[in-house]
């Protein structure tokens, strides 16, 4: 099921016009559960010409906190709307869900398919004033990849075998097998700086859009904009558009809804169903959806309980599912 993000126009608020999907993409990816940011860097007019307006604040209210801004611990999905703001990644996906260059800005594999090399943008800059190299994306890759981290974006990046610094602006990835799906797993992994390593839970630092200003765990985050963001939008003219964005926690989702309604928020990420209801005859509110779906329904049997510790039943149950049907 899609979530409708929402965004309310407000006249006099950088948000006047409805969300481009470009944008909604270059904040920080599709399938990440990060498009309550997608604001962030400009908006589209009812022609589909760029209509862009620099400055203000943007404000998305959310009912769920953020319980850390470490980018490769695991918990609640709702942390990942702040990586897109902190931190950048190597590749990202374009608005049909095929992966891109980002910070890596190309990327060539070897013929037998065992290994790529990742070609880094120069002169990206850390939050304090650090050009990022080769040893930072080596250093986040193996981070992930360490048991001890514990990260829940670890599972895709298992074919890699080895990565290493071929100089301060190329990186090797070396996989154990063919694995055409790299590009795609290294959409969700930011690149952080080791030197910030032990902050990085409450105060971290990036190549991103924002820097941090203040956090408050399980109530908001203010973020201001990063004066050394290296990327351009499409007038041409350095991002974000935006001078600060604000998350905010409002547990009761009637009480988000109705800031949603008065202004004091621009947007609600993860609208409950029913709410959506209402919104939808609000005419101030315009619903978000993901410009492609990318979530999925799981369901679980416990295979320590019976009857589903004996393996003939679970492989009975697998036998039993249409798969086909389901596909």
């Amino acid at each position: 099921m899609v979530n409708p993000r929402s965004v309310r126009h407000v006249a006099d608020a950088p948000m006047n016009a409805a969300l481009s999907r470009r944008r909604l993409l270059q904040v920080g990816g599709a399938g990440i559960g990060a498009a309550a940011l997608a604001p962030l860097l400009g908006a589209r007019g009812a022609r589909g010409q760029a209509t862009i307006t620099r400055g203000g604040t943007l404000i998305i209210g959310t009912a769920q906190q953020i319980q850390t801004l470490d980018p490769h611990k695991s918990g609640l999905r709702n942390n990942r709307n702040s990586w897109v703001g902190l931190f950048s990644f190597l590749t990202r996906y374009d608005d049909t869900g095929v992966p891109q260059p980002f910070l890596a800005e190309s990327w060539d594999i070897a013929a037998d398919g065992l290994s790529w090399t990742f070609k880094l943008r120069p002169n990206v800059k850390f939050h304090n004033g650090r050009v990022m190299t080769a040893d930072d994306v080596k250093f986040s890759l193996d981070r992930v990849r360490d048991p001890e981290t514990g990260s829940n974006i670890v599972a895709p990046l298992k074919p890699i075998s080895q990565v290493d610094v071929v100089d301060p602006l190329t990186v090797k990835v070396t996989t154990s097998e063919p694995y055409g799906a790299l590009a795609a797993a290294l959409c969700p992994v930011a690149i952080v700086a080791p030197e910030n390593v032990d902050q990085l839970a409450t105060n971290p630092i990036g190549t991103g859009p924002f820097k941090i200003k203040e956090y408050l765990s399980g109530e908001k985050l203010d973020l201001d904009k990063n004066p050394d963001y290296w990327e351009s939008g499409e007038d041409g003219q350095a991002l974000p558009y935006v001078d600060a964005v604000s998350i905010r926690t409002l547990t009761d989702t009637n009480a988000l809804f109705n800031a949603l309604s008065t202004g004091t928020v621009h947007g609600f990420w993860q609208m409950p169903n029913q709410i959506q209801v209402q919104a939808a005859s609000v005419k101030e509110i315009q619903l978000v959806p993901s410009p492609f779906n990318t979530t999925y329904d799981e369901y679980f049997v416990q295979g320590d309980a019976a009857p589903f510790n004996d393996p003939n039943v679970r492989r009975a149950l697998m036998l039993a599912l249409d798969k086909e049907a389901i596909a």
